[in-house]
Parts: structure tokens; sequence; C-alpha cells
């Protein structure tokens, strides 16, 4: 059974806060080109990925994720692994890449620790912002500052504990933290039944 089932977490949508759509800041770590799937780094799950050719010049290889929600239960996700320690707030900023969607969709970035890590409270080491999509091309800028804890229910030892939402995180818990994850959810599907959506990139803001 996959980790993302074993406990039944909740994330209140409405509590997660919008990244930012801005202009390129400062150098950059190149995390991912998506110019291909690593099956080593990226994992993906309850839902179909690939790299496609574009005819746009700026964008000619990139990333497309099309979740089904007609399947009960699925949880869909593109999952980035690194090295902990990797997003050290002494040395980046943020996170940046290029999205769009052509249907209207809903995505969330997810940044998280490895199964068995834990945050305040005991919480899921998990934080998180919206991602503003158009039908064009957008540059979307995530400022460590602005991952949030999401609010949370979860079943866990046969009761129901409620983590509150929009806390932010700690310096030394972005440390632990080991991935980056684009998330659908239901309500975000768009104007069909699929979620759709192209990235291009995925980069740490040098300070």
């Amino acid at each position: 059974m996959s980790v993302y089932k074993r406990l039944l977490i909740i994330p209140i949508v409405a509590s997660i806060p919008f990244a930012s759509a801005e202009p390129p800041k400062g150098k950059a770590k190149v995390l991912d080109k998506f110019d291909t799937i690593d099956p080593k780094t990226v994992k993906l799950v309850d839902i179909k990925a690939k790299v496609i050719p574009t005819q746009d010049p700026e964008h000619r290889k990139v990333l497309e994720m099309i979740a089904d929600f007609q399947k009960p239960g699925s949880y869909p996700l593109v999952q980035k692994s690194f090295q902990a320690g990797l997003l050290n707030p002494a040395k980046y900023s943020g996170i940046r890449f290029f999205a769009k969607t052509d249907n209207q969709t809903k995505m969330n970035l997810h940044v998280g620790g490895a199964p068995g890590q834990f945050g305040p409270e005991g919480r899921p080491l998990d934080v998180s912002a919206k991602i503003p999509l158009t039908d064009t091309w957008t540059q979307v800028v995530i400022p460590f500052a602005d991952l949030k804890y999401y609010e949370v229910k979860q079943w866990k030892d046969g009761a129901q504990k409620i983590y509150p939402g929009n806390i932010p995180i700690a310096d030394a818990d972005l440390l632990q933290l080991s991935n980056i994850k684009f998330v659908f959810f239901i309500e975000g599907r768009g104007t069909d039944t699929t979620g759709r959506v192209f990235v291009d990139g995925l980069e740490l803001v040098e300070k």
C-alpha cells in the first residue's frame, strides 16, 4: 500500500495560501529541467505524466500531467525527491517553475519530508501553497516564507486529530524536507473529468 494512503489525511484546501507569479529574481539551482522523467527521483502516483515537445520556443520540452478524477479514492501527484538539507534558507529563498493549464485545472504544490518524519506537535511534515494557473505560461515563484502547514484532519490511533492551518514552517524543518509534489484534487478538476497541467523546469532561487 502506498505511503500516501496508510494514514487518512484530509487537507482543508481553502486554508492553503496562494503562491505568487513573479518575474525572475536572482540566480537559481536547477532541480529538474523535465526534459525527461528520471525514474530515480520522480515518482508518479495515480497520474499519467510524460515529457512532450511544444511549438513554444521558450518551452520546447515540458512535463504534461494528466489526472483522471473518475478513479475513486485517487490522490494524483508527481513527486520530485532530493536529499534532505537541500532546502537551506541560508542559501535559497524559494522555489520557481513555469506552469500552465488548458482546461482550468487547479493544482497545489506540497513540500514534504520522508515517511515517518513529523512536524510540530506530531503533524505531517508537509507544507503547501496554491499554484496560480492560467492558459498561458506563467513563471511561478514560491518563497519559502509562503510555504505553510495547512489545516489537517487526521485519524490516528483510533482518534481524530485536527491540526490548524496557515502555520509557517521553521528554518530547521525546511532542512528536513526532501521532496516537492505537484498535487491535484477533485475540486480543482477544471472543465472536464481530468486535470491537466504543464510544467517547465523546477528550480531553487538563490539568495
